[in-house]
């Protein structure tokens, strides 16, 4: 089959409204694909057609595993793989390391040989009027305005992967029930199935006829669907399948009455009751773990072997739920994610894990696979996501799916977050990849439930290594911290939101920078330099990262060294005294260590590669508006807390918005608008590398001593120390260090003295400055205080215009003591007594 035949049956007849660049290509590479399904069903029929006519070898089939029945292989996977393969390499040269198909390249060529199939174009187009309705509905839809998600116009076509299954169902050809017998092509992107085309070679005119005595007469099926763009199936309905037209082939000559139309089972159609749940699966799904699963979702059974077939029948509505055994692959899943997608319904990983399909991964479903249909929730009373939940709090279902990569259930009879340990591809770490990670042998590993934290932008979990040497050498534990966008819920709404989607970018570019610093070494030279400090290391890191206007594509997974409690490593919710200044002195080292005008080349050249400007709260990383909302959010606020001496209304809203972009400028040179000045602003030979994120649960430490062990450099960046040092004590201390609200100044002031003593000596130790009156000219106490003031009220600033802008004295009083808020966000007294000392500052200023 040459490429321009391919090209001029399935080129881009017209463009979609709206659809731009890679909306274009994807809707090629469908079109080309649901060609080549066709293509390929024509083959195998050609097949059949010989092993009807008596050639007794004509399906050529062997067993790839002689004792898996279900591993046939016959001519007719080794042909259609061969026309859709070379058909897509035609049509895009650029697709020649793209294509996952399930037989082998090099049996294809030994058995195909020189083996040619001529008539595929005139197959594809001599279609029965069903088919030709449908195709008409689909490129109709295509056409409609908006049809394509605006996000596949950043389709690019080295990001695109095609996964073929020649033959869905060979044992069902083989055994001659050829309604089982489809083929599959799937189109993922970054990973996700968004497209799928599945053909049904021997269907004819409604899905589910198939002839009794002629099948290879069909004209076949072709279903097709782009995530996104809504579809209509081929009719399926009892009447079609009773009064198929006898015009639209040659095989329906004599009345459907007859018998001559053959179904599977005694028919397609669903005759069950609509309240009731129908379950479609095979007998290899009622053994072990699956035997489990299966008698959970219960239901009435009907027996359908194949995937597709399965899935089919989850499409047209005979059936609402299916399980596919633990053999099946990435080829097997591709096309009828997609497809079962368009339609409604539903296909995760058996504990609910999204199922990625990338071209660089293991190919095995290892996690089994459950699909439900449109209808499940209302006829199971279950939704699909409580159902997996329920299997993945199953200790017996995680035992047998996750013990075979190395999982131990230890403790015994406690959970695992086996949703947390897995990397990158989504699959649960096995004991060999995590000890060649980690450079032990293993004999397992155990990540309980209950040391395990989710968070907004990412999951973690502390994992106990079983070492085969037991001698000691190597961890005992690490910490695995993983972000996948598309499975957190907060990227999921913040990506459904226009308003708001820049916030997974931003997400995303901060990982992307703890990966880069983390990765560069120089923070190990400061941890060298550093007694008492302890920098967090990477064992090994991987990420996916996507930057253009929708990213919730992008994937992170680090396995780093553990701040172990066995080691005497601990968090605490607030900074005391002593912690308080064990955070101060770290800010205060790392500060000088990476100071900027007279720093080392090295550190100036890491700077380039973080946050222009670090942190979260400037300007720069907010969003609009958030100024002109300061005075209405305070009064909502002061009328909920009564802030102030008896409740009188500071009106720190008002006041605060005088000075908002003034301060903006002097911490962080962002003008009102987010932009950063990029020379003449005079605070430019202050700055230094932020931690960006100095809160208490960013640090741990060490009961009795000054250890610190330090984490999170996920918004490190060029800025002033002063700014880490106004959130760090905001966001960490604890009411008994910040405890007079009457006089906050006689509270701050001497960690604010702390600091900037420890900051001069610092630069001296480091070789910064010669002597106290050097460190002294970089950075004067005078402008030092002036900095930290003015990082003091831009911080409030994002308290009030968001922090603050739901919350009330009993939300604040449910999270006390809860990890992973800010102190002033869980706690009514640093509240007040931040209140206060803004309000001082604002005094100060005349404001």
């Amino acid at each position: 089959m040459g490429g321009s035949s391919c090209k001029s049956s399935c080129g881009v007849a017209y463009v979609p409204s709206g659809a731009q660049g890679g909306a274009l290509l994807l809707v090629d590479v469908v079109r080309t694909c649901a060609y080549l399904a066709a293509s390929a069903g024509a083959v195998i029929r050609d097949v059949q057609r010989r092993r009807d006519a008596g050639d007794a070898l004509a399906l050529g089939a062997t067993l790839k595993d002689a004792n898996d029945t279900r591993s046939y292989l016959t001519v007719a996977d080794l042909r259609a793989q061969r026309v859709i393969v070379q058909g897509l390499r035609e049509r895009f040269p650029w697709m020649q390391h793209q294509i996952v198909a399930e037989e082998d390249d090099a049996e294809v060529d030994q058995v195909v040989g020189d083996w040619k199939f001529t008539d595929l174009g005139k197959e594809f187009w001599d279609q029965s009027k069903a088919q030709q309705m449908y195709e008409r509905d689909f490129e109709a839809a295509l056409r409609s305005p908006d049809a394509l998600p605006e996000e596949y116009m950043h389709i690019k076509q080295h990001e695109l992967a095609v996964f073929i299954d020649p033959v869905d169902g060979t044992r069902e050809f083989f055994e001659s029930r050829l309604e089982a017998c489809m083929t599959l092509i799937g189109i993922s992107w970054r990973g996700r199935a968004i497209a799928g085309v599945v053909g049904l070679p021997f269907h004819d005119t409604s899905i589910g006829c198939v002839h009794a005595s002629k099948p290879a007469s069909a004209r076949g099926i072709v279903l097709r669907g782009i995530v996104g763009v809504p579809q209509i199936l081929p009719s399926t309905d009892e009447a079609s399948l009773r009064e198929a037209s006898h015009s639209d082939t040659e095989a329906a000559k004599s009345p459907a009455s007859s018998g001559q139309w053959k179904t599977s089972f005694a028919s397609f159609y669903r005759h069950h009751a609509d309240d009731v749940l129908v379950t479609a699966t095979s007998d290899y799904v009622k053994k072990g773990v699956m035997k489990l699963v299966h008698d959970r979702v219960g239901g009435e059974n009907v027996l359908a072997g194949g995937c597709a077939n399965k899935i089919v029948r989850l499409l047209t509505g005979q059936a609402d739920v299916t399980i596919f055994n633990l053999g099946t692959s990435l080829w097997d899943s591709c096309a009828l994610a997609a497809l079962l997608q368009v339609a409604g319904g539903k296909m995760t990983t058996i504990t609910g894990f999204p199922l990625l399909h990338e071209k660089n991964m293991p190919t095995r479903n290892r996690l089994g696979v459950l699909a439900t249909g449109k209808h499940f929730e209302r006829r199971a009373h279950i939704s699909h996501e409580k159902l997996t939940q329920e299997f993945h709090r199953n200790l017996e279902v995680t035992e047998a799916l996750f013990g075979r990569f190395g999982l131990l259930m230890h403790p015994p009879g406690e959970s695992q977050a086996t949703d947390n340990v897995r990397f990158l591809d989504g699959l649960p770490l096995s004991k060999e990849k995590l000890g060649q990670m980690v450079g032990v042998e293993l004999a397992g590993y155990s990540c309980p439930e209950r040391e395990a934290s989710r968070y907004k932008q990412c999951v973690a979990c502390r994992v106990h290594l079983k070492k085969l040497d037991t001698t000691g050498f190597g961890p005992d534990s690490v910490f695995l911290k993983r972000a996948v966008f598309a499975e957190l819920g907060p990227a999921l709404e913040k990506n459904a939101n226009p308003k708001l989607r820049y916030k997974v970018a931003r997400d995303a570019r901060s990982l992307a920078i703890e990966h880069i610093i983390l990765g560069d070494g120089q923070l190990q030279e400061y941890s060298k330099a550093t007694p008492g400090v302890s920098i967090v290391e990477p064992y090994t890191m991987a990420r996916a990262v996507y930057a253009d206007s929708n990213p919730i594509d992008s994937r992170f997974c680090m396995i780093l060294k553990d701040f172990s409690p066995v080691q005497g490593w601990h968090q605490k919710p607030f900074f005391g005294e002593r912690e308080l200044l064990a955070a101060l002195r770290f800010l205060a080292t790392f500060h000088a260590f990476f100071w900027q005008e007279q720093g080392d080349e090295k550190r100036k050249h890491l700077a380039e590669k973080l946050w222009p400007t670090g942190g979260y709260v400037h300007l720069g990383q907010q969003p609009r508006g958030q100024v002109e909302a300061l005075d209405s959010n305070w009064k909502k606020i002061q009328s909920r807390f009564q802030f102030g001496t008896n409740g009188v209304d500071l009106n720190l809203g008002a006041r605060l918005a005088q000075v908002a972009y003034d301060v903006s400028y002097e911490s962080h040179a962002i003008l009102r608008d987010g932009s950063r000045v990029n020379s003449g602003w005079p605070n430019a030979r202050f700055e230094t590398l932020t931690h960006g994120d100095a809160k208490p649960p960013n640090f741990f430490f060490k009961a009795d001593t000054d250890q610190l062990g330090v984490i999170d450099f996920q918004w490190t960046g060029v800025g002033l120390g002063a700014v880490d040092v106004a959130y760090c004590i905001f966001a960490g201390a604890h009411k008994t260090v910040m405890n007079n609200v009457s006089d906050p100044e006689s509270c701050v002031t001497p960690y604010v003295n702390y600091y900037h003593a420890t900051l001069l000596q610092a630069f001296q130790d480091y070789g910064i400055a010669a002597n106290e009156t050097a460190a002294e000219r970089l950075l004067p106490k005078n402008v030092f205080q002036a900095q930290f003031e003015a990082g003091c009220l831009d911080l409030a600033r994002v308290i009030i215009g968001d922090h603050w802008a739901s919350v009330t004295p009993e939300i604040l009083a449910a999270r006390n003591n809860k990890l992973s808020f800010n102190a002033y966000n869980k706690c009514s007294h640093v509240a007040a007594f931040l209140v206060a000392y803004v309000d001082v500052l604002l005094t100060r200023r005349g404001v």
